[in-house]
């Protein structure tokens, strides 16, 4: 018996076999990948969410996230990604701004960084400890190979009125007389 490849793109939804949560979540139907979220109000950082994948080949993985957005959404939801139980580091999502780069099995994805795993086991924790809701929905990851970890540098999302300026995009101010302001909030 010839050992099988592992897939090269795995994920876990929240509800899923890999999916725990610690403190106070609510589950939220009717949005999110599969249609549900679990939702945390922000705190102290005790309410905690881990995706949990395990019989891996230890190397570099692409880690991606999906969420519905939401203005009272946390703009800093801290995911740390773990090799086994040591941290690799924590990116702060804008949850804020619907997840967005990846197109892939139906959903958006945020890359959150390539990590790598020197283990089998790869683990991704999510905690209140924010500025609003935090939202646990899915976790993508995809096998990258062997090399150094390269953790993504955070990106600014930036929108007027609720809508998303693109990346190299402008804001038209209209026009005015001279000595009047026009201003825009971002």
């Amino acid at each position: 018996n010839a050992p099988q490849p592992q897939p090269l793109v795995r994920y876990i939804d929240n509800g899923a076999t890999g999916f725990t949560t610690t403190g106070s979540w609510t589950r939220q139907t009717g949005t999110g990948r599969e249609s549900d979220v679990h939702r945390a109000l922000q705190g102290s950082g005790t309410t905690i969410a881990t995706w949990t994948f395990t019989g891996l080949t230890a190397g570099q993985y692409r880690v991606s996230a999906t969420w519905p957005a939401a203005s009272y959404y946390a703009s800093n939801a801290p995911f740390t990604i773990l090799n086994g139980t040591q941290s690799l580091g924590t990116v702060a999502a804008n949850q804020r701004v619907a997840s967005s780069g990846l197109s892939d099995a139906g959903s958006q994805w945020r890359d959150l960084g390539n990590f790598t795993i020197t283990g089998n086991t790869l683990a991704v924790r999510l905690t209140n400890k924010a500025n609003g809701w935090v939202i646990a929905d899915a976790i993508r990851i995809e096998f990258v190979g062997e090399g150094e970890p390269q953790v993504q540098a955070p990106e600014i999302a930036l929108d007027i009125g609720g809508t998303a300026v693109a990346d190299g995009g402008a804001v038209n101010f209209g026009s005015t007389v001279v000595g009047a302001a026009v201003s825009r909030t971002f």
